[in-house]
Order: C-alpha cells, then sequence, then structure tokens
C-alpha cells in the first residue's frame, strides 16, 4: 500500500517536471536566430532589416556557397558604415555579435547588406539574434 503510494507520487513529480511552462518555451524560443530574409547577389545584397544583437549569414545551398571575404555594412541615407567583415572557407557562413549600435532610424532597425571579394553569383539566408 505505502509503495503504491510513493510511487503514485513519483509519477505526479515526474510529469510535472517534463511539462513546459509557457515562461519557459518563451525562453527556450528566445535561444535561436530568427529569419529575416535572403538574397541573391554577385557583388552586393539586397537590405536585412536587424534588430540589433548579433547578425548572421548563411548559404541557402550547398550549390550558393561561395568561398571568400565578406563584408558587413549598415546602410544610412548618408552612405554606408562598416560593421565588420568574414572569410568564409568551406561555405560556413558569418557571424557579427554585438551590432545593436547600428540600429537607428524611425523603424529601429540596422539595415544590412553583404559585399564580397568575388563576382559569383550567391544566394544568403540573413538571421537575427536578439536577446
Amino acid at each position: 500500500m505505502i509503495f503504491k503510494k510513493i510511487s503514485a507520487m513519483i509519477a505526479v513529480v515526474a510529469a510535472s517536471l517534463l511539462m513546459p511552462s509557457a515562461s519557459f518555451a518563451d525562453d527556450y524560443q528566445a535561444q535561436f536566430w530568427d529569419y529575416i530574409g535572403s538574397s541573391t547577389f554577385t557583388d552586393q545584397s539586397s537590405v536585412a532589416k536587424s534588430s540589433g544583437g548579433s547578425f548572421k549569414f548563411t548559404f541557402k545551398s550547398a550549390s550558393t556557397a561561395v568561398n571568400g571575404t565578406y563584408w558587413l555594412w549598415e546602410e544610412d541615407p548618408d552612405g554606408f558604415q562598416y560593421v565588420g567583415k568574414v572569410t568564409v572557407k568551406d561555405g560556413g557562413g558569418g557571424e557579427f555579435y554585438n551590432v545593436g549600435g547600428f540600429v537607428d532610424g524611425s523603424n529601429n532597425r540596422a539595415e544590412f547588406v553583404l559585399t564580397k571579394d568575388n563576382s559569383q553569383q550567391t544566394t544568403v539566408n540573413f538571421y537575427n539574434f536578439s536577446t
């Protein structure tokens, strides 16, 4: 009898620990990169609007991966601001951290574009990570 009660209590505790709470689910989802667009380009990508935090690009597929140096710029009406550069090897893409300082304007976004050191066509996906 006591064994059945203890077993039942353990089962209830275990079940309650396995159920994710809404706040846990929100925190868990916040740990992922948010897709914010894609661009097919040879010299300069289209604009990707980022809310700050961190920014990354990946190649849409292995067939569109182009190794080389990629520069990230923030586009403003008065020109471009240099954000950073990354050298891509083996089609890995690139990540840029702490880009919140480039968020500006009435839309409260940073308008990022990529340029690269070659004229081969590529397709990239853009992602934003905000905390």
